[in-house]
């Protein structure tokens, strides 16, 4: 997930979406609460390498190639309809 042309700080605090109970950060010296700093004029990743989501409590299993709604909830900019799509690294192609 990237944050790119972001004109106004903000901060991702809460992760929403009918496939699990909650979610989670993770990755190298992240705390578990949803706290992801987005500053103004730089772009910001979450991803496998580094500080990432985690989803927990799934109600049921993921499917590779699928696509989930989840909704992102930020401190300044209210909630934002997002797309959760499923892959697998081995699938990718470099």
């Amino acid at each position: 997930m990237k944050f790119d042309d972001v004109t106004l700080a903000d901060r991702l605090i809460a992760v929403h979406t009918p496939v699990a109970e909650g979610a989670e950060m993770g990755g190298p010296g992240a705390a578990p609460a949803v706290d992801f700093v987005i500053p103004q004029g730089q772009v910001s990743t979450l991803g496998e390498g580094g500080t990432h989501l985690r989803l927990i409590g799934l109600k049921h299993a993921l499917e590779v190639a699928r696509s989930y709604p989840m909704d992102l909830v930020f401190e300044r900019g209210g909630t934002v309809a997002a797309t959760l799509n499923v892959d697998y690294t081995g699938f990718r192609f470099k």
